[in-house]
């Protein structure tokens, strides 16, 4: 079987997240990857047009590009404002005025000629406008980011009050993913295999890490860890190198390398993290990481957790915050335990959730939108799930996640 030839569309940017670089790496192992944006191609690739581009490196069997270029390009309306935003979040290595094509690049790519895919990994789903919904309608045919594993209506988030920016959050995302089920591919965040650490817990010399105890559930976790008599920065470094970005009016590039390496280690000394997906209960990329680094993922119920093949007490702790300190007693009195389980976490998380199995997983969809019987994709009790596909197909999606 030929590998795909897929066409990626956007601007070159890193972020504290990486997501948006693990994106085209995913891609990358897919398929014959070629990709058009500002720091991808030459200014004169971008002068002459994303259709020009088509035209000479073409022809392609797939687009796909992101929220950021689709989106939120087509939909601000102080441009300068945006790129003054772009350049504090983000550290790239080409012209800022290279960022005044983003916009037509949006237009392009809306017009192309062939399957294409929204990358919703790094959205703000929660933000949608109907404004937003049917620009994402008019984009693409196709979707990639949270399923129905994980769909939560804002009527069904508890403490709200503790977490003000939520009390903006719309349901039109939902709505939009409801409607358009058989257009989404559920797609969770992913860890790179350099994310995998496989230090023993006896060598680790700290028992727990709370990492951005600005969301509820981790500040009263930590709260309680506390009285116990653990200790925790107040502010992590991203947030310290964010403040300094504000500032200075650009990302360093040491910056990321400095945030994600300590954000690492912290992991990576730690035998326990405790986290959860705000109030919106999302699986953010924690749920991923914490495992990758041999540490025990503990954390809140969340939505899609048991659908991505985590379970309570098999390869992960789920508990409350407030009763975090019974997980924290197993802790000391069963280490042994605690880290087969942890273990068992780390190994669902090299079966299902590293980039080479999201692009095993990204492989299925595209075999079977370019066979038209895709009819939506999820997880289901940890397996990947490709709906409309007949039974030959349903094998191949098996074995995308089987690896």
């Amino acid at each position: 079987m030929s590998l795909p030839r897929i066409l990626f569309v956007g601007p070159a940017l890193r972020y504290m997240n990486p997501t948006g670089e693990l994106l085209v790496e995913m891609l990358s192992e897919c398929g014959e990857t070629t990709c058009f944006g500002p720091g991808f191609v030459s200014s004169d690739d971008l002068v002459g047009g994303l259709a020009r581009f088509v035209d000479q490196h073409g022809p392609f069997d797939v687009a796909v590009t992101t929220e950021l270029q689709a989106l939120t390009v087509s939909l601000k309306s102080d441009m300068e404002h945006l790129y003054g935003r772009i350049k504090r979040l983000y550290n790239f290595d080409f012209p800022v005025e290279q960022l005044k094509h983003l916009l037509e690049i949006s237009t392009a790519f809306r017009k192309l000629e062939m399957p294409k895919f929204l990358s919703l990994l790094q959205d703000d789903l929660y933000g949608w406008t109907e404004r937003y919904a049917d620009l994402a309608s008019e984009t693409a045919n196709f979707f990639l980011g949270n399923g129905p594993e994980n769909a939560i209506r804002t009527a069904e988030m508890q403490y709200r009050e503790d977490e003000p920016w939520t009390l903006r959050a719309s349901d039109v995302f939902v709505n939009f993913m409801e409607s358009n089920i058989s257009r989404f591919a559920s797609f969770p965040l992913f860890v790179s295999g350099a994310e995998i650490y496989r230090g023993s817990h006896a060598n680790r010399p700290n028992t727990w890490a709370v990492p951005g105890v600005q969301y509820r559930a981790r500040r009263v976790a930590a709260m309680h860890l506390r009285s116990a008599g653990y200790s925790f920065r107040s502010i992590s470094p991203s947030r310290w190198i964010h403040r300094v970005s504000e500032t200075i009016g650009f990302m360093p590039s040491l910056g990321l390398l400095l945030g994600n390496r300590l954000f690492r280690r912290e992991l990576e000394r730690s035998r326990a993290v405790y986290t959860c997906g705000s109030v919106l209960q999302q699986p953010i990329r924690k749920f991923f990481e914490i495992p990758a680094s041999g540490a025990l993922l503990v954390s809140e119920p969340c939505r899609g957790l048991a659908d991505y093949g985590f379970v309570d007490g098999v390869n992960c702790r789920l508990c409350s915050p407030e009763d975090v300190l019974e997980v924290d007693r197993d802790i000391r009195t069963s280490p042994d335990a605690i880290e087969k389980i942890a273990r068992r976490g780390q190994d669902v998380v090299l079966h299902s959730h590293t980039l080479s199995a999201r692009a095993r997983q990204f492989q299925a969809v595209l075999q079977a939108v370019k066979n038209d019987f895709f009819g939506g994709a999820r997880w289901s009790d940890g397996s990947y799930v490709i709906s409309g596909a007949p039974a030959e197909a349903a094998g191949a999606a098996r074995d995308a996640h089987q690896g």
